[in-house]
């Protein structure tokens, strides 16, 4: 190991410390708070935390902290063995060419939140400046009361000379000291880095969650700019990352909206549902299929279309999980002429996409057993206190023809043996039912039909949302198709059940059997 230059060790009062006084007491933030509640929590898998260091780097590259400058940036992942700070563990390595940590910089490192001399959001790429936090639950280490495994930062802000080496960990972070030293460009710390040249950042996560550079590719892969003309210069073990190709169907809506979509054959693969992407850097921003149904028209909430949805300006009104769009803006006036926009020029085109996928065609016995279904629940627990938005389509609608329209000056009927002269009047279509509203215990549920004709042994899925939670229901499901009568009839309901009681207790095998048994109690006999 090449001779240390320089050791410090220094503490300082931090924002992530919280501390001071108040009637007497000192607040402190609990490691667990950074490593669960804004860590591991805080993220839906993997891909998002593993994509939330790599987005800090490609972010890092970028000369302009006002602008998104894709072709700027030149960031590289691996997964490896044999890392000379963890030699019996992986570790994953994040190394981005930007301009490096300054002093400030790695003070700054050490305080949670935005201040206010942050300059610029990078077309909203960064916002909260909690993204390092993803840092923790990237190791394996950080399991129960484990708080102090190391992590390790290596920066240089000069094209050459000595690199600055600093071990964090979130006891470290919560108590405001920086462990920091100073070392040689070929110390063996920088393992296959030895001798690196220009400025860089480079993050090593011994003991990491991704067990391989394959693992690390397919969950980048979604992750980086859809668009090809906005790919940024990203490498996993020397590989460049490409997304996948756009679906085939592309349509302008106007206002720098594009959409391309398909039609997804299986609710179960990892394409379902369309993503809403921002326009301007081609990153995903949210997946349509867990908005509320009051923010976007049907079907583009459908997991039965897959694709990418284009819309300008959204990337910086992601939550701070990464995974979703914010409450409040769904709520602006400004989404809400977004949808309007989609409303008049996607959803038809959509919906001749999608086709009749998702409908519940009258004669099918099971859309019989369903009905029976809803029926009881509604007897036993009240019609739902949601109420849908017009043009919602799961409740019936046509795509062009609005719920309970009629034909207020019909065309007498002629003579019988006698044709009608001139065009012929349109006639008003039988509404398509594309879903069932009912209220379950203390939720409204929005059922709906998602063929898997992969997972036959799979009932459905229960997906929540912030008003609403969807029952998707498996049409495929091979053991319903044997029931008949009665039986096919309990057995709809009780899975229906189970899978509420599993949302609501999934830790817990008692409370849920209890949870299932007192709904279906409830129902009874109706």
């Amino acid at each position: 190991m090449a001779k240390q230059q320089t050791t410090r060790s220094t503490s300082m009062k931090s924002k992530s410390q919280v501390s001071g006084l108040w009637g007497g007491m000192t607040l402190k933030t609990n490691p667990r708070l950074l490593t669960e509640h804004l860590g591991r929590s805080l993220y839906e898998d993997t891909s998002l935390l593993v994509w939330e260091i790599v987005r800090n780097g490609l972010v890092a590259c970028m000369p302009d902290p006002h602008k998104w400058a894709p072709k700027s940036t030149n960031v590289e992942t691996r997964v490896m063995t044999g890392h000379p700070l963890c030699r019996a563990e992986r570790a994953l390595i994040v190394l981005d060419y930007g301009c490096g940590f300054t002093k400030n910089n790695i003070q700054r490192f050490y305080e949670l939140g935005s201040g206010s001399n942050n300059a610029g959001n990078n077309a909203g790429a960064s916002q909260k400046r909690l993204g390092r936090l993803a840092l923790f639950p990237l190791s394996a280490s950080y399991r129960d009361d484990v708080f102090d495994a190391p992590i390790f930062l290596f920066t240089r802000t000069t094209p050459t000379g000595n690199v600055t080496m600093v071990t964090l960990s979130a006891a470290s972070l919560c108590e405001g000291k920086v462990e920091e030293k100073t070392i040689k460009p070929n110390a063996s710390e920088l393992g296959p880095f030895v001798g690196i040249k220009g400025t860089f950042s480079m993050f090593v996560i011994p003991n990491t969650v991704v067990e391989s550079n394959e693992e690390l590719y397919d969950a980048l892969k979604w992750r980086v700019p859809r668009d090809a003309s906005k790919s940024v210069n990203l490498t996993v073990n020397n590989q460049k990352v490409t997304p996948p190709a756009l679906a085939k169907h592309a349509f302008n809506a106007g206002n720098g909206i594009t959409a391309y979509l398909d039609r997804n054959l299986d609710a179960g693969s990892i394409e379902s549902g369309i993503w809403l992407c921002d326009a301007e850097t081609g990153l995903r921003c949210s997946l349509a299929t867990k908005l509320n149904p009051a923010f976007l028209p049907y079907p583009l909430n459908s997991p039965l279309l897959k694709g990418d949805i284009m819309i300008p300006g959204i990337l910086q009104q992601q939550d701070t999980s990464r995974g979703n769009l914010n409450s409040s803006y769904l709520r602006s006036k400004a989404w809400t002429k977004i949808v309007d926009q989609l409303r008049l020029h996607l959803v038809s085109y959509a919906s001749k996409i999608l086709g009749d996928a998702d409908e519940f065609k009258s004669r099918d016995p099971i859309n019989k057993c369903i009905q029976e279904m809803v029926q009881a629940f509604t007897n036993a627990f009240g019609a739902p206190i949601y109420q849908f938005g017009e043009g919602d389509e799961p409740f019936g609608a046509t795509n062009n023809q609005p719920t309970g329209s009629t034909n207020n000056n019909p065309t007498p009927r002629p003579p019988r043996g006698d044709k009608p002269s001139g065009p012929r009047s349109p006639t008003t279509e039988k509404p398509k039912r594309r879903g069932y509203a009912v209220h379950i215990g203390d939720h409204d549920y929005l059922i709906v039909m998602t063929p898997r004709p992969s997972d036959k042994d799979v009932f459905g899925v229960l997906s929540v949302g912030e008003d609403v939670r969807r029952l998707q229901f498996n049409p495929d499901y091979e053991l319903l198709k044997k029931l008949k009568g009665p039986s096919q009839r309990e057995h709809m309901f009780l899975r229906f059940i189970e899978l509420i009681a599993e949302h609501e207790y999934p830790d817990h095998a008692l409370k849920r059997q209890k949870h299932a048994s007192q709904l279906r109690a409830r129902v009874g006999n109706h």
